[in-house]
């Protein structure tokens, strides 16, 4: 990692309705340096808003659901050439708790970087970020990656997911080995038992499945999948295209689901 990048903070941020997660760990999208290095909404970690905001950004569809809200023109634009998102954890309280939390966020990126190696792309980087004006949080970095992870809402679901599965230091040298702890991890979690070890069910042998096809399941329109662009209400775009639901064959698009279930069948 080189020299802390700076970004401006959000102002305004607002208090949020979320589901309790037990790794703490808080996500948020940072425009492009020519736009500003601005952090483009509150801090979250509901995964889902995620996508709500690139929906927004892609199609001027506004965004408000459980507290958040994203509107184009309005909060700063999130960049759709590369990946860039901001990761912390609250309660980093000592140099011990932000060293771990700093060998976490190399793990989410050894996992973020496995994927996008199988995917054909550029490899995602990691930056920390400059904590100067920020008292919640005291360490922070930045993911900078291919903006295949922005081309649909699933994968940008799977992304924040991989970086939180950081947060167990999953230890892999290959595929092979890595299906074969994911398989473990979501069998006998044991301490490690969170919200991620159960999305880990459905999931954990289908992510090399979503990437390696990526183009059967997410067919695109104006260059990005065509279901940002689909008539969906806020709701069921929040609740329904994570990559639980695709893992799950639970999408709005029927289509979709029928395609994920015959890449799975293969």
């Amino acid at each position: 990692m080189t020299k802390k990048r700076k970004v401006v903070w959000f102002p305004t941020p607002k208090n949020l309705c979320e589901i309790y997660q037990k790794t703490g760990i808080h996500f948020a999208f940072v425009s492009a340096p020519k736009a500003g290095n601005k952090v483009c909404h509150e801090w979250v970690k509901c995964r889902d808003f995620m996508p709500d905001a690139v929906r927004t950004q892609i199609t001027g569809k506004p965004s408000s659901i459980y507290g958040f809200t994203f509107n184009k023109g309005k909060n700063p634009p999130i960049d759709i050439t590369k990946t860039r998102m901001l990761v912390s954890k609250e309660q980093l309280t000592d140099d011990t708790k932000r060293l771990d939390f700093t060998e976490m966020m190399k793990a989410g990126l050894k996992l973020v970087n496995y994927y996008e190696t199988l995917a054909g792309v550029s490899k995602s980087k990691l930056y920390e970020v400059d904590t100067e004006g920020q008292k919640r949080y005291t360490k922070i970095f930045m993911f900078v990656g291919p903006k295949m992870w922005m081309l649909s809402p699933f994968l940008v679901s799977m992304y924040t997911f991989l970086i939180r599965l950081g947060h167990k230091k999953i230890a892999f040298k290959n595929g092979k080995e890595l299906l074969t702890t994911l398989k473990d991890l979501q069998a006998n979690p044991g301490k490690m038992s969170d919200n991620d070890t159960s999305y880990l069910r459905s999931s954990w042998d289908k992510m090399d499945k979503v990437i390696k096809k990526r183009a059967i399941l997410f067919p695109k329109e104006k260059g990005v999948h065509d279901i940002y662009w689909k008539d969906l209400n806020i709701s069921s775009f929040h609740n329904n295209t994570g990559l639980l639901a695709l893992a799950n064959g639970n999408t709005p698009d029927q289509e979709l689901n029928k395609r994920m279930k015959e890449v799975i069948s293969k």
